[in-house]
């Protein structure tokens, strides 16, 4: 009897989670999410530059949909990016409109291992998940950025001098668009392998993208 279900993968992410590079010396939470479906996700930071990684195990072509709700709430202003199973970034956003500084994006998938990444505005990504993000060495940049003599805290500064708390929330809706036979899951683990080798507020110099 063959392995089961499960136990292919189990398999697939002990191969694939390998290749997830390392982003900085900042704080990295980690999530892992198997497609399809609608996956949660939530926690604080500890510091300004800590990054929070969904990776998505997908194995069926599909849209994945990514949206925040911890701006909302009153926690950290979010950034996301997604990056392919190759590790470049295909997908980005700051802010979902105009009136909501919660991000949204959403992007066609194929079957791999893509990485969803939530950071704390303005720390944008690089093109690629290794390359890291713009403020990777400064733990308490929103402080630096938006603080002002009557800012009483140090980190999860808001634009306006505010302060919000280390709070960040969302989920990761994955829905198929077309069927692949089961056995294709096998192929995954070759997949990630070969694959591995704005904001608008005033001063904002980044258009929002997604």
């Amino acid at each position: 009897m063959g392995p089961s279900r499960q136990g292919l993968v189990a398999l697939v992410w002990a191969g694939l989670l390998l290749l997830v590079p390392a982003t900085s010396d900042a704080a990295v939470f980690e999530f892992n999410f198997t497609a399809p479906g609608t996956f949660p996700f939530s926690g604080n930071f500890s510091v300004d530059n800590d990054v929070a990684l969904v990776h998505v195990l997908i194995s069926n072509p599909g849209e994945l949909t990514a949206e925040t709700n911890s701006y909302a709430a009153g926690g950290l202003d979010p950034y996301l990016a997604l990056f392919d199973p190759s590790g470049m970034r295909i997908a980005e956003n700051d802010d979902r409109d105009d009136s909501t500084f919660d991000a949204f994006l959403t992007a066609p998938v194929l079957p791999g291992l893509y990485t969803l990444a939530l950071t704390q505005y303005p720390n944008f990504s690089h093109d690629t998940l290794a390359g890291g993000f713009d403020l990777d060495d400064q733990m308490f940049f929103t402080k630096a950025s938006f603080g002002t003599e009557e800012t009483e805290c140090d980190a999860f500064v808001d634009f306006n001098g505010s302060c919000r708390t280390s709070a960040y929330a969302g989920s990761i809706s994955v829905v198929n668009t077309a069927s692949v036979p089961e056995p294709a899951m096998l192929t995954l683990v070759g997949i990630g392998l070969a694959g591995a080798a704005r904001r608008r507020r005033g001063a904002r110099d980044r258009t929002s993208a997604g």
